[in-house]
């Protein structure tokens, strides 16, 4: 997973585990906090598939115990390759709910911890 943090001014790629997964969103476990509102994406490998990727925004972040944490992922789309980490500056141009998310973000100052 990659995640935004500091007001959206820094990208950050750790690993998760998918918890579950729906057609409008995903929850994942990791040791890392999200900050509720961070622009997100998530690649998934199935053995002996290709890879998915998926853009979304964090809707919440809570610790669970023995430095996890359990973060819901709102989904805005999916496709077969990267959805905006191979270029972020210009895929915020080009994705309107990207864009949107990292001005909330940023207007809020990157969150304020876990809900």
């Amino acid at each position: 997973m990659w995640f935004y943090t500091q007001g959206g001014a820094r990208l950050v790629r750790r690993q998760a585990v998918t918890r579950n997964i729906s057609e409008r969103g995903i929850g994942l476990l990791a040791r890392s906090m999200v900050q509720p509102g961070a622009p997100m994406e998530i690649r998934i490998v199935i053995p002996g598939s290709s890879a998915m990727y998926f853009g979304g925004v964090a809707v919440h972040c809570r610790y669970t115990t023995h430095g996890i944490y359990e973060i819901g992922v709102r989904l805005e789309a999916r496709q077969d390759v990267p959805v905006f980490v191979d270029d972020p500056k210009v895929r915020a141009l080009e994705l309107p709910w990207l864009r949107q998310a990292l001005l909330a973000f940023r207007n809020r100052g990157g969150g304020s911890g876990p809900s």
